[in-house]
């Protein structure tokens, strides 16, 4: 009796069931995901001319063969998500199919079936099956490569079908993204290596002549690239000035949780990273077994070379530059599949086998199998459920703006961000600002604006192409932001228009902040006090600059004190930062600086301040005059004038400082304090104390004036009787339901000492604001031991009785140790001066310095009591390299007017009577 040969049915239709099972996953949820940036540029080339994809494509850095036949399939499938996404699909679809003719031709029967069924379940696969980009085509040009190459290698004689074949697959991978050059090469070093080790020169000819075909059908393209390199080149680096290197081991793990995941931000999650560890763990350990066992020196490392040579490959390219996005591994990551397979199959146990090891490792490869489809089933639930991980939210946008935005508004989109054009149905016009143009953009926004009455600006929170911030500032300034409104990483910024967008006229300026110089400053003459302040500054480097320079925004009140701040990275409209700019180049940026809530409507003082950051924090530059000495360390514009409010509701989120009471306290018929912030709850005897007072009016005032005081028992240490706003803002000036932020003064008596109340008080009525707790100072009263005594007074504050100076031989590597000793001539000083000390050279200007609030800034002059002593240590630095003689000078200024106190020497400064002599 003869055994019958099994069916060939069974193995036919587990396959076919494991292809539905993969066509089904790759489908399922087809359109949840919303349409994101890189699928509205798919979706907006394939909508264009091929005229129009190969002159967009020329100046960007991806090729045009995958929007071309995207082209072709929307126009028979029609223009929609789903059946974009559906092209996506099918390749994601014959991935299965190829890996698993691949396995068979070099892996045999079963793990072509163990690589099927982990392709099968491969997030990286399914997750890029489901978009509208060409990352689900390109593995399938690198199996094609593989599959052709070791054809060609077996076969004695293969076809011109063959060659063909190869070329075209190497042509069109190459005209689909640039990464599969890196594929084409590995495949043509086996081939030729192969070609030559087995002696077929025959071969070897064709394969040369297959080459220069490619490279002459290639050459058409390439050619066109060349002539728009410059516009490659920016594109290429767009969003890369700013961005720092990323560290290795952070790059390594980021790929190789996307290998296995394919969702970037995965790594974040404690089970992934258990999980991949694992997985890494399994595949080295078994990588190391397999290439020490038995076998065909052809399959010894066999799938693992024409995964890892690419990969790497790819990887050290990326490391000349920062890292973007690891989804261009995804043509090679596939082969991560089959070498996981080799090493999952089947073990035999030949002869004299040590069986315990073969045991060791079975289990191994069960735990590699079982920890890869974990792996995939957690991370298809989080692609498939987890909010954590979608897409921006496109059509949440589309559909708000359908149902707010009207005929005589007008939707703005970051420049190539046509995802909202195929989900908005609307009669709202909408349209892009062509900020990288900047001179077209501002014609086109004028254009735009012309009797638009609001406009709706989509942005992202991740960023976008506006490096600037350029499109913000103009509708700022031609208008008022009035709200933000979230979806998640995605938000529509609503601005009421004045007018339209203008072009802002610079006024001439200048300002020098070491090598780089302001040339030009225009500023909104009136904003609301509840929008914010818009201003552009004009820039030129005049040398070149090794540090990252950042602007510092500052709205002060008449006595110095900050209203609003913000800070910004200088960059060019490419993005690139100060160290990049090219010398001698204008460059304008472009600043808003949001007003906090409660602003009163008055006139205040706009500083700018440049700053790098160094390894101590921020590291001010000095503002210098034509001669080199310095200036101070801000640029200020007095006189910005804030108008009344237009009743915004911080439409900025700006974050108050003052923490509102749950039960506001009522001061006076129609006046509630709603919220309180004391400045420190302990404060030096001498010092000042700030208190900040959020004030709502709930209908028309009279003239009301709280008295802020600072009590100890039933005696009066402090009192600030002023009207709100330092007496400029009195409330018979409020509009009814305003709110404002107003902050007063107590100075501290330099005797006082122990606990304290701060109240308001009104008529016979007052009102707990907190407590404090003043602490003493400690007050030296016998001179101390001096090296060089002196007797030189400045003004009726303070007397320099000494000096010491340890070294008069210094080098202009190294701070000079100065010590002053100083005599107080009066009790808690209303102005704290600041103590200078200046280096001088020979012919007077300055090379060094250290100006400082006295004991770096511990003892500010009002804390000083009459008669006590104060030790006051400075560490001069010098400004530049200096050899030479050189004089110290000394003195005190005013830091709100830059007054400088007389000396009984008769002038504003005093020469320390000693010579530096500077190596």
């Amino acid at each position: 009796m003869t055994t019958p040969h099994p069916s060939p049915l069974a193995p036919r239709l587990s396959l076919l069931t494991l292809l539905l099972l993969a066509f089904a996953l790759r489908l399922f949820r087809l359109e949840e995901q919303s349409l994101w940036w890189d699928e509205g540029i798919s979706l907006h080339l394939a909508t264009s001319s091929l005229a129009d994809i190969i002159a967009d494509r020329a100046a960007n850095i991806h090729p045009p063969l995958y929007f071309i036949v995207l082209k072709g399939w929307v126009t028979l499938m029609g223009v929609t998500p789903f059946a974009a996404r559906y092209l996506s699909v099918l390749a994601g679809w014959l991935q299965v199919a190829a890996v698993y003719s691949l396995g068979r031709r070099w892996l045999g029967h079963k793990a072509a079936w163990i690589a099927a069924l982990l392709i099968t379940f491969s997030p990286l696969s399914i997750i890029y099956a489901q978009e509208v980009r060409v990352y689900a085509w390109l593995p399938l040009f690198y199996l094609a490569l593989l599959l052709i190459t070791q054809v060609i290698i077996k076969q004695p004689s293969p076809s011109l079908r063959h060659w063909l074949l190869l070329g075209l697959v190497e042509w069109a991978g190459f005209h689909s993204h640039y990464i599969a050059a890196f594929g084409i090469a590995y495949t043509g070093l086996w081939l030729l290596f192969s070609l030559y080790r087995q002696k077929r020169a025959a071969d070897l000819r064709r394969w040369f002549v297959s080459q220069l075909v490619v490279g002459l059908a290639t050459l058409p393209w390439l050619s066109i690239v060349w002539l728009n390199r410059t516009a490659v080149t920016i594109e290429a680096n767009a969003g890369t000035y700013l961005s720092e290197p990323t560290p290795v081991p952070f790059l390594l793990a980021q790929v190789w949780v996307f290998h296995l995941t394919g969702l970037p931000g995965a790594l974040s999650r404690p089970i992934i990273q258990l999980l991949a560890a694992l997985i890494a763990l399994c595949l080295t350990l078994l990588i190391l077994l397999r290439s020490l066992r038995p076998s065909p020196p052809s399959l010894r490392l066999s799938p693992l070379l024409p995964w890892l040579l690419p990969v790497i490959a790819a990887f050290l390219a990326w490391s000349v530059r920062s890292f973007a996005h690891p989804r261009y591994v995804t043509i090679f990551a596939i082969m991560l599949i089959p070498t996981a397979a080799w090493v999952i199959g089947e073990w035999r146990v030949a002869s004299g086998e040590w069986r315990v090891g073969v045991k060791l490792q079975s289990l191994v490869a069960t735990l590699l199998f079982l920890t890869l489809l974990t792996i995939s089933l957690f991370a298809l639930n989080l692609y498939y459920f987890d909010p954590g991980v979608t897409k921006d939210d496109v059509r949440g946008v589309a559909r708000y703006l359908e149902g707010e935005a009207g005929p005589n508004d007008l939707i703005l989109v970051p420049d190539t961000d046509w995802s909202l054009l195929f989900e908005y149905e609307g009669s709202t016009a909408v349209a892009m600002p062509h900020a990288s143009n900047r001179d077209e953009m501002w014609r086109h926004l004028q254009q735009l604006t012309q009797d638009k009455e609001r406009v709706f600006a989509v942005n992202y929170q991740r960023g976008g192409v506006d490096w600037q911030d350029v499109v913000p500032f103009s509708l700022e300034r031609a208008g008022s932001l009035v709200e933000e409104i979230r979806f998640g990483n995605l938000f529509v910024e609503l601005y009421q228009l004045d007018g339209a967008v203008t072009i802002p006229q610079l006024t001439p300026a200048q300002v020098r902040f070491g090598s780089l110089r302001l040339t030009a400053v225009s500023n909104q003459s009136s904003t609301p006090a509840d929008s914010a302040i818009t201003l552009a500054l004009g820039w030129r480097l005049e040398q070149p600059v090794a540090e990252r320079l950042s602007v510092a925004l500052r709205l002060l009140d008449v006595d110095g004190w900050q209203l609003a701040t913000t800070d910004h990275i200088l960059v060019d409209e490419i993005g690139r930062p100060s160290e990049q700019w090219p010398v001698t180049t204008a460059i304008t940026t472009f600043h808003v600086l949001p007003l906090p809530p409660g602003t009163p409507p008055l006139t205040y003082t706009l500083a700018a301040g440049v700053y790098s950051q160094g390894d101590n924090g921020p590291q001010p530059l000095d503002m210098l005059d034509e001669q080199g000495a310095p200036q101070g360390q801000e640029w200020q514009q007095p006189g910005i004038q804030l108008a009344p409010l237009l009743g915004l509701s911080n439409p900025h989120r700006i974050v108050s400082s003052i923490e509102t009471w749950p039960q506001p306290q009522t001061v006076g018929e129609g006046l509630l304090l709603t919220g309180a912030q004391i400045g420190h709850a302990e404060v030096g005897a001498g010092q000042p104390l700030f208190v900040q007072l959020q004030w709502q009016a709930t209908r028309p005032l009279p003239d009301i004036r709280p008295v802020l005081q600072l009590i100890q028992g039933d005696q009066i240490l402090a009192s600030a009787a002023e009207a709100p706003a330092l007496g400029r803002y009195p409330t018979d000036q409020w509009q009814s339901g305003e709110v404002v932020v107003e902050h007063r003064r107590l100075s501290v008596p330099a005797t006082a000492v122990g606990p304290a109340q701060i109240i308001i008080t009104l008529q016979d009525e007052r009102w707990l604001i907190g407590d404090i707790e003043i602490s003493a100072e400690a007050h030296l009263f016998e001179l101390p031991p001096i090296g060089q005594p002196l007797n030189v007074q400045f003004g009726d504050v303070a007397r320099l009785v000494g000096y010491d100076l340890p070294q008069q031989n210094v080098s202009a590597n190294e701070p000079v140790q100065l010590t002053l000793y100083w005599q107080s001539l009066a009790t808690g000083s209303e102005v704290n001066f600041v103590v200078f000390t200046h280096i001088l050279a020979e012919d007077g200007h300055l090379v060094g310095q250290h100006d400082s609030v006295p004991a770096n800034g511990r003892r500010p002059l009002s804390t000083w009591v009459s008669g006590e002593y104060i030790i006051d240590a400075h560490e001069l630095s010098f400004r530049e390299t200096y050899v030479g003689s050189g004089r110290i000078e000394i003195g005190l200024y005013d830091p709100d007017t830059n007054t400088r106190l007389p000396a009984s020497t008769g002038s504003d400064f005093f020469y320390l009577p000693v010579t530096l002599e500077v190596n």
